[in-house]
């Protein structure tokens, strides 16, 4: 499994409630530099884009605006 795999794998399972576009935007930059990393180091590119789908989810959560804060 490639470093990109592993990242989308260990951070998935966070609620969409949980993630801001800050938060998001960190973790582009560091798919985005893991992916540069892996073809500088000659490592096929092997994610699954599969694991991907859920940030397009946690996108489109954060740009709906009739989402209301979650009550805890």
């Amino acid at each position: 499994m490639c470093a990109v795999s592993m990242i989308y794998n260990a951070f998935n399972h966070f609620p969409e409630r949980e993630w801001d576009w800050e938060k998001i935007n960190q973790f582009q930059d560091i798919i985005d530099r893991l992916k540069r990393l892996e073809d500088e180091m000659g490592i096929k590119d092997c994610h699954d884009p599969e694991k991907a789908k859920w940030v397009n989810n946690i996108k489109t959560y954060l740009n709906d605006t009739t989402v209301y804060p979650v009550s805890t």
